[in-house]
């Protein structure tokens, strides 16, 4: 499912950075974290840099830790050397893990996501990718266009991310909210899920997953 060109969630591509094959397997969000920044130091497609133009270290990591919850896999980093806010989750599976970190607000632009597995440690933006058509879908099932003014025409000309998510604290589960802030009464609201399974994510709306719950499935 080809879902919307402002979300960036991993892929496997054909071959791992030179000398990181097999050497990135962890349950440890914070190795998985450090892991990341030796070999992407931006975090790839994320762009994550300080305001002072130095090195993202392990050193630098571990103070910039706010919340790291290595039980559930998950983390914030803050500092006054980092212009913006981020979170972390890992996702773990039989033969390895994703590890998904995205910034303040949960915007689809502004998310970095990395597998590993046999082979090591590599980023992907085509694992789970949407297009504008693939969110005014999730919005339509959702209840949301034609109500109280929002129309697909407001959203098909919104210059910015139409989806923002929010990472799991707990579970495997990623919340799909509404990004568009005009009406206002629409940011914030849910309009479906990105589940993991089987190594894999997969998104589900919010009125499918209706359907399934009255259907009993």
């Amino acid at each position: 499912m080809n879902l919307l060109g402002v979300v960036v969630i991993l892929a496997l591509s054909s071959a791992a950075p030179p000398g990181s094959e097999g050497s990135c397997a962890t349950a440890n969000i914070e190795t998985a974290l450090k892991a990341v920044f030796e070999r992407y130091p931006s975090a790839d497609e994320l762009d994550l840099t300080r305001d002072s133009g130095e090195p993202i270290t392990p050193e630098f990591l571990s103070t910039a830790f706010k919340v790291r919850d290595v039980r559930n896999g998950y983390a914030t980093l803050e500092h006054a050397d980092l212009v913006e806010r981020y979170e972390a989750a890992l996702f773990k599976n039989s033969s390895g893990y994703h590890l998904v970190i995205v910034s303040t607000g949960g915007s689809v632009n502004r998310m970095g996501v990395f597998r590993c597995d046999a082979r090591g440690l590599v980023s992907d933006a085509q694992a789970l990718s949407f297009s504008r058509e693939d969110a005014l879908k999730l919005y339509g099932e959702a209840g949301l266009i034609g109500k109280k003014g929002l129309t697909e025409q407001h959203l098909q000309d919104w210059a910015g991310s139409l989806v923002q998510i929010a990472l799991p604290r707990k579970g495997r589960s990623i919340v799909l909210k509404a990004a568009v802030d005009e009406p206002a009464h629409v940011y914030g609201k849910k309009v479906g899920s990105v589940e993991y399974s089987d190594g894999r994510f997969v998104v589900r709306s919010l009125g499918r997953t209706k359907q399934a719950s009255a259907s009993g499935e």
